[in-house]
């Protein structure tokens, strides 16, 4: 349906019901159909500028979208790498009092002649 049939119909343009998801900003492609649709007829006009506007800010949302998710791997890449240091800080930690306590039972086994 182009954007003149929509305008007529009386349906204002494409604007995504609530329960949609996030995922509708990805689908450019009616907004595109419907300016190119706009754009045959010769003049800009207001269809035209209202058609570009909606079309930018898609894209906008699809690039929010796009950089949330690489935000979102990140920090999980950053949260994982550090609960993987501070467990291998404390497993260090329990070889090093391992060794001492291992050390002053030779000691107390085999004292040192001095």
């Amino acid at each position: 349906m182009s954007w003149s049939q929509a305008q007529s119909q009386g349906q204002g343009g494409w604007q995504p019901h609530p329960f949609q998801t996030q995922a509708f900003d990805f689908h450019l492609v009616p907004v595109i159909e419907a300016l190119a649709d706009a754009v045959e007829g010769g003049a800009r006009d207001q269809q035209v500028d209202e058609l570009v506007h909606e079309l930018a800010t898609r894209f906008q949302k699809a690039e929010q979208i796009l950089n949330s998710f690489g935000s979102n791997a990140t920090e999980k890449d950053v949260t994982t790498q550090k609960r993987t240091l501070e467990d291998h800080r404390n497993k260090l930690e329990e070889r090093r009092a391992l060794l001492v306590k291992y050390k002053s039972m030779v000691d107390r086994i085999y004292p040192a002649d001095t």
